[in-house]
């Protein structure tokens, strides 16, 4: 390693290493200790093998550290035996430990390569681990796999992109045999990832006291995100998040959780479904102030909900024109009919625009909404309200509905007349971040009041119609499908299954 430089800087905090394009990374990954300092320098680091962080036990206080200087690549080549090394790097058994700065990518021919299997990080019995700022990219596989029994850790300010057969972030085993807990993804873009039963984020039963906040989620081949029961834990907190250009289902809920203030559309299956993965801890899904625009299926599909387990529905909108708004199935006794039964949980005040089913417009359950003309400009994704929107001071204060203090762009809620969405209106632009293709940033005030919002994203599906209906269900599904574009009903959501070794396909 002759042009390695180590830079002792005494036992409180380890050594410092700068690593050079072309130097022996592997070894120093394997010879890390605790509050060491590795630097990856600029270019272009080729490797063949796993990179591994084992058994390193630092401290909050003194982490130790892999920081890559701008432009600094870790890239996956192939091996004398012809084989790809998979993971790209793992973290096993080690506490505080924070991977800042560089990226991580597959081999050339990712994207056609059928025969090899790889992922980019995986992450197993560790507690604090920080990934900040990293771009992992071009994989045949999963981006982040988390697997056995981790704790405290955090994704943020990174890029996941570009995968063949696998998911964005996947955390947990599929059949309970291990448990996360608090786990956040926070301020991530994750795009382009493929697969047949691809997911953006899969949280696997056993997950508990997830938080999801603010991430950017398009080009998803099959779900956006996967939450699964919490066995009885803290429950997932989904806020802020943007996701669109959805294969089949934008969020899937089997567990307790919050989801509010997040904006759902182009969705070619459903928005969020909710439904009961029959593992006796199925309660606690409060859905609130979420936007949710253009979906094939139901914007919102919800079954199982049963009274008196602090389930929440409220104040959320709802807008597929002609098409199908909201779906709630509930559990019917033999002998009695649907409509005679009273609406699980606590359900009031969604603005909807699109077929009902399930839910009761005279007792407030529901409401008409204006159709697309609630929104500045949903062609080019600002879901922001119109000075003329119904969503305007209409949505219900009270407590038991989970009102955020905070709206979709970080501004204040307005506490005796919020609106209805993921968006309080507070002048007649939108005063924040554009939706758009790159990371979700929050405005100044100073840039707000000056003009520092940038033009909205490009331009959704066309589907036509922008009268808005609120359909009740004696109108029937036969002549809402002759209109709708894509010719298909609502997609059936399916378990994902695998085993431990498979996981992070």
């Amino acid at each position: 390693m002759n042009a390695l430089t180590i830079l002792l800087l005494g036992s409180a905090h380890g050594a410092t290493v700068t690593v050079n394009a072309g130097d022996d990374l592997v070894s120093f990954f394997a010879g890390a200790a605790a509050g060491d300092e590795l630097v990856l320098g600029p270019g272009i680091h080729e490797v063949s093998s796993t990179l591994n962080i084992t058994d390193v036990v630092s401290t909050a206080a003194a982490p130790l550290v892999v920081r890559g200087e701008e432009g600094a690549v870790i890239k996956l080549v192939e091996a004398e035996d012809g084989s790809f090394a998979n993971p790209i790097m793992r973290v096993s058994g080690a506490s505080h430990v924070r991977l800042e700065g560089f990226t991580l990518q597959g081999a050339d021919g990712w994207a056609s390569d059928l025969d090899h299997a790889y992922t980019g990080l995986s992450i197993g019995s560790s507690t604090g681990v920080t990934l900040d700022g990293l771009t992992i990219q071009d994989l045949t596989r999963t981006g982040i796999y988390l697997y056995e029994l981790n704790s405290d850790v955090l994704v943020t300010n990174t890029e996941i992109r570009n995968t063949q057969d696998g998911h964005g972030i996947y955390v947990g085993c599929s059949d309970v045999s291990c448990f996360t807990t608090t786990f956040t993804a926070h301020t991530n873009l994750i795009h382009d990832i493929g697969g047949e039963g691809s997911v953006a984020i899969n949280l696997q039963h056993g997950t508990q006291g997830a938080l999801l906040v603010d991430n950017i989620i398009y080009n998803i081949e099959y779900r956006g995100i996967e939450s699964g029961s919490t066995e009885l834990g803290d429950p997932t907190v989904m806020e802020g998040n943007a996701l669109w250009n959805i294969g089949d289902i934008g969020v899937v809920l089997r567990g307790a959780a919050t989801v509010r203030n997040n904006i759902l559309f182009n969705i070619t299956g459903r928005g969020i479904v909710a439904r009961d993965p029959d593992r006796a801890a199925y309660s606690d899904q409060i859905i609130v102030y979420n936007t949710i625009v253009d979906t094939d299926g139901y914007g919102l599909d919800l079954e199982s909900w049963m009274p008196d387990m602090g389930f929440v529905l409220a104040n959320n909108a709802v807008c597929n024109p002609l098409s199908y708004g909201v779906l709630m199935t509930k559990t019917v006794p033999e002998g009695q009919l649907a409509e005679d039964i009273e609406t699980p949980g606590t359900v009031a005040n969604n603005f909807v625009c699109g077929l009902v089913e399930g839910l009761d417009p005279e007792l407030g359950e529901v409401v008409a909404a204006g159709g697309y003309d609630d929104f500045s400009d949903v062609e080019l994704w600002d879901f922001y309200p119109t000075s003329a929107s119904l969503l305007i001071d209409a949505a219900d204060p009270a407590g038991k509905y989970y009102p955020p203090e905070l709206d979709f762009n970080g501004n204040p809620r307005e506490g005796d007349a919020p609106d209805v969405g993921a968006y309080e209106f507070v002048g007649e632009d939108n005063p924040g971040w554009a939706i758009r293709e790159g990371f979700k940033e929050y405005l100044t005030y100073e840039e707000e009041r000056s003009g520092g919002a940038v033009e909205s994203g490009c331009c959704s599906k066309d589907k036509g119609g922008e009268e808005a209906l609120l359909l009740i269900p004696l109108l029937g599904l036969g002549a809402l499908r002759r209109r709708r574009v894509s010719g298909r009903g609502p997609a059936t959501p399916t378990e994902t299954q695998c085993t431990p070794g498979d996981c992070a396909r």
